[in-house]
């Protein structure tokens, strides 16, 4: 008994059906995804009613920390090494919309001066809607 070697060749459509099925559902898939992580974004937000989108608030409200905790240590003829903020993922939902229109922030830093950790401040960041300003009101 011998065998054919020329057997007749499958002409293929159902494994070309089977692979563009297989890229239709990733593309279906990837765009649930993508559609998914937007609507779940914590930074997204109605900038229209607070005047300021979060990241740009917590942006301003960082820097404006920095550069008044650098003061303080620089009178105090310390050396401010870093300012260490919690977990963005901590931070986020810690904003909150103001009455009014804007936003509002306490929290807690971490100093580190000269080398050594220096204790942790707390603050509240403001921003007004009205005003368009954003400040750091209380700083412990």
């Amino acid at each position: 008994m011998t065998t054919n070697p020329m057997k007749p060749r499958a002409s293929g459509s159902a494994s070309r059906l089977a692979l563009w099925a297989a890229v239709a559902l990733l593309i279906v898939l990837g765009t649930l995804g993508i559609i998914a992580a937007v609507r779940a974004n914590p930074l997204a937000s109605d900038r229209a009613s607070a005047g300021i989108s979060k990241y740009q608030f917590l942006e301003e409200c960082k820097g404006q920390l920095d550069r008044q905790v650098r003061e303080v240590a620089t009178n105090a003829k310390l050396r401010l090494d870093d300012l260490q903020f919690q977990d963005p993922g901590l931070v986020v939902p810690q904003v909150a919309p103001r009455e009014g229109g804007g936003w509002t922030w306490t929290s807690v830093v971490s100093v580190v001066l000269q080398g050594r950790p220096g204790g942790q401040a707390q603050f509240t960041c403001e921003h007004d809607k009205a005003s368009g300003k954003t400040a750091i009101v209380a700083l412990q």
